[in-house]
């Protein structure tokens, strides 16, 4: 029988498993979604706008290609909302002040920037 510090360990571990299970599900069925029906924004299919995570997909694809105007044209807050995003499989972290202050600053800016591209008339 492990201590009470191995079990809450053990605990933690199992916890982000399963979240990190259940995102890589949820990008599966996406993915699978978007090439079976060819919607690529479900969002945009409903109410006619783009939303301010427009081109993130385009963004890494573009990144993972080392094409960084491209990542950068597509949408340049790809990566530190992704980062975001996947943070969500630490259980916990949401509730630390430093990561909360982190996240607005870093939606705040990606809200402005999407403002800026709809101003602009590249979304």
């Amino acid at each position: 029988m492990g201590t009470l510090r191995t079990l809450k360990r053990r605990a933690f571990l199992a916890q982000v498993c399963l979240r990190a299970c259940a995102l890589l599900a949820t990008a599966f069925c996406f993915l699978l979604f978007r090439q079976l029906s060819g919607i690529t924004c479900l969002f945009k299919l409903l109410t006619g706008i783009s939303c301010p995570t427009c081109g993130m997909s385009g963004a890494v694809l573009a990144l993972y290609r080392g094409d960084l105007a491209g990542y950068i044209a597509s949408n340049a807050f790809a990566v530190p909302v992704g980062t975001l995003l996947a943070a969500l499989i630490i259980p916990d972290l949401w509730k630390q002040k430093p990561f909360v202050a982190l996240a607005a600053v870093t939606l705040a800016c990606n809200l402005a920037y999407y403002a800026f591209r709809m101003a602009a008339g590249t979304v």
